[in-house]
């Protein structure tokens, strides 16, 4: 039998962790669905219905509930949160490539599209929520405006140019350095985790933290210096962003290989 990886081993690895962690899972998506609800529900105001830019909330409610997918990626690997629970992870009947590929599948491949259809039904239910208590108090009958999911698939996804004619219901996110920059919070919150034991998710956020705050204090104290001498024109600020990019691509490649071995290296 391949000890790297054999389809039907890995099959029984999911049902596994299905079975035993089926109610974490289902706590997730209720916490999910209510909070996107209240988050959305404050964003809409009168004047946002007023005006009509009630799409324009989608975006910024997104940005805000993107903080609880990167939570449910930082809770991976909830076995190694006790000893007990540790070494009957370790035991499981599959490879490490398995393991760590199943813990990935589930949390950041089923767990996005999730978190993406969970936003979509409950941002919806909102907007449908309050205009008909907009209705109801101003004895009016405005339209809900809704966001197709396909609209919403389309603007997570795109990566627009510095040519694009960016309408009202372009994402706030408007290169791939900004996005990478999302999808590297997801990518640190899921590796990370396998290098602490107990409060895996504090410290893993402390570390992101601290790591984000040097970046950014090294960016201003050199950038008020140097900024100004290199990034004269907008080509090079592109190519800056791009630079970006690529360095933050790396970054995420390197976090997945680092966790894989860091998962590896564990032993009973």
């Amino acid at each position: 039998m391949n000890q790297f990886f054999n389809i039907k081993r890995f099959g029984r690895l999911l049902a596994y962790d299905l079975k035993i962690n089926y109610k974490q899972y289902l706590i997730a998506a209720a916490i999910c669905l209510i909070a996107v609800f209240v988050v959305s529900y404050v964003i809409i105001d009168d004047y946002i219905i007023e005006h009509g830019k009630v799409i324009n909330m989608y975006v910024k409610s997104l940005t805000i509930c993107f903080a609880g997918y990167v939570v449910f990626a930082g809770l991976s690997f909830p076995a190694f949160s006790s000893k007990k629970s540790t070494i009957s992870y370790l035991m499981l009947p599959a490879s490490t490539f398995e393991k760590y590929t199943a813990e990935f599948l589930l949390r950041i491949i089923f767990g996005g599209i999730l978190f993406v259809l969970i936003f979509w039904i409950s941002a919806n239910c909102t907007t449908e929520v309050k205009y008909f208590s907009y209705n109801l108090e101003n004895q009016t009958n405005l339209s809900a405006e809704h966001f197709s999911f396909f609209k919403l698939i389309e603007n997570i996804f795109h990566i627009r140019n510095e040519y694009d004619n960016c309408g009202p219901r372009a994402i706030t996110t408007d290169d791939l350095s900004a996005k990478m920059f999302f999808v590297t919070m997801v990518i640190f919150a899921f590796s990370v985790r396998l290098f602490f034991k107990r409060f895996g998710l504090i410290k893993t956020a402390v570390s992101g933290i601290a790591i984000v705050f040097i970046i950014f204090y090294s960016i201003f104290y050199f950038g008020n210096r140097e900024s100004t001498e290199f990034l004269v024109n907008d080509f090079q600020m592109i190519f800056f962003k791009r630079l970006i990019a690529v360095i933050l691509i790396i970054f995420c490649v390197t976090l997945l290989l680092t966790g894989y071995y860091k998962l590896k290296e564990k032993k009973i």
